[in-house]
């Protein structure tokens, strides 16, 4: 059987780490390893919970933590976890995020059952998380199966499409515009993208991105810009 690669990068948000990864264990039922990288943590407590994980599922073939001794931020921390993944399928998640039942089963047997598509992001949700359920339930009956697509904070693809597109551009400091520079390689590459609405997460959403205070925001945008003749 295939092995996916599921990445994180976790910097401090403990608590929100620990109800991601509670989730992930599980509710993934697919042969995976597991690579964290914690990117400079400095809260005292993230770095001993990572060394400490005993990740209790049969599904689990390896897991590793990759600690900097300071955020490297997105593209350079993404990077990292890239060239330790040896799996069939590359799975980038947000440490934010609650997993459910099925969630990487569904994706990867969508993508064996339309082998064009090369990139698969679930669609995902914020908010009460009481009504999650509810509201989950009611998404998909509105939107249906899939649409084209992207989320560069949740997407899992094949390792053919990365061996096209590559890795992160590391010109893109710390945060932003990383993730739409990827999907439009993605698209420049022939990967063809979905969001696959039968599969329901939740985000919590900018739970980390938003200490960096949008510093990147305009710097990156110029870089983005500059990249493909926008400017």
């Amino acid at each position: 059987m295939k092995l996916c690669s599921i990445l994180c990068l976790v910097w401090n948000m403990l608590p929100y780490t620990q109800q991601c990864f509670e989730s992930l264990f599980l509710y993934t039922r697919y042969p995976f390893e597991f690579i964290v990288v914690d990117n400079g943590s400095t809260d005292n407590v993230t770095g001993q919970y990572l060394r400490d994980l005993e990740p209790d599922t049969p599904y689990l073939r390896r897991y590793k933590v990759i600690t900097n001794s300071e955020n490297m931020g997105t593209t350079k921390g993404g990077n990292q976890l890239l060239r330790e993944a040896v799996g069939d399928y590359l799975a980038i998640i947000s440490n934010d995020m609650i997993f459910v039942e099925n969630w990487l089963e569904d994706i990867i047997e969508y993508m064996e059952q339309n082998p064009d598509v090369s990139s698969v992001s679930p669609a995902w949700l914020s908010g009460d998380l009481e009504t999650f359920p509810e509201r989950a339930q009611n998404h998909k009956e509105r939107c249906g199966i899939a649409e084209p697509g992207y989320m560069g904070g949740m997407f899992v693809m094949t390792r053919e499409c990365f061996n096209k597109v590559g890795y992160f551009d590391e010109q893109f400091q710390k945060a932003g515009w990383e993730d739409r520079d990827y999907e439009m390689r993605l698209a420049q590459n022939g990967c063809k993208s979905v969001i696959l609405h039968k599969v329901v997460l939740y985000h919590y959403g900018m739970v980390t991105r938003k200490h960096f205070d949008g510093r990147y925001e305009v710097e990156n945008a110029c870089k983005f810009a500059k990249k493909y003749g926008l400017l």
